[in-house]
């Protein structure tokens, strides 16, 4: 059905819905049913609540962020290992440590190291070794503790009482029954 309405320039032809092109005939719909998906969720609904839990990943152990004027090297991300087996008796196995934070504290007024050794057990033992100026020397050690995929050192700490105003050198060593490692720090000014 062809209507046509006005004369001259203002007339208009008007088509019946059956006869229009077919873009015009489906713009509309098309639309409702796009709007109407992207509305409908697609997950669970209604008393649906099932749970997924993803497998556990490697990780480094969760710690405090160091003050904005300590000097911490980028933290190295080791290859996840499996737990460390038992020794067989003398020998032991080397396990790379980590540091994820080192510096001065001015907070604490303290040297900070949090670390960690790759693999997980426990026994072991780690230790901040410190050699200053004209040679003194100054160590903080602690029980390590094992989490989900390593063996976390925590913090070890040496007051700045025991330390003079310079350039510190220092290490954090991981000793148990079955693996050890060793890890040297950036220099360590002390104020």
């Amino acid at each position: 059905m062809r209507v046509l309405r006005g004369s001259g320039w203002g007339r208009r032809d008007v088509l019946a819905s059956s006869e229009r092109p077919w873009p015009t005939r489906w713009i509309v719909p098309l639309g409702v049913l796009v709007l109407t998906a992207a509305c409908t969720p697609s997950g669970p609904s209604g008393g649906d609540t099932t749970t997924t839990t993803a497998p556990p990943t490697a990780s480094a152990p969760a710690s405090a962020a160091p003050s904005p004027i300590a000097t911490a090297p980028t933290p190295t991300e080791p290859t996840p290992t499996a737990p460390v087996p038992a020794g067989d008796g003398g020998s032991t196995r080397t396990v790379d440590i980590v540091v994820t934070t080192s510096g001065w504290q001015p907070a604490t007024g303290a040297v900070e190291v949090s670390a960690y050794a790759t693999g997980v057990e426990s026994g072991g033992t780690c230790t901040l070794d410190l050699v200053g100026p004209a040679g003194a020397t100054a160590q903080a050690s602690q029980a390590a503790e094992p989490d989900a995929s390593s063996t976390s050192c925590g913090l070890l700490a040496v007051p700045g009482s025991r330390l003079s105003s310079g350039t510190w050198q220092g290490t954090v060593s991981y000793v148990s029954p079955s693996s050890s490692g060793t890890v040297a720090l950036s220099p360590i000014e002390v104020p």
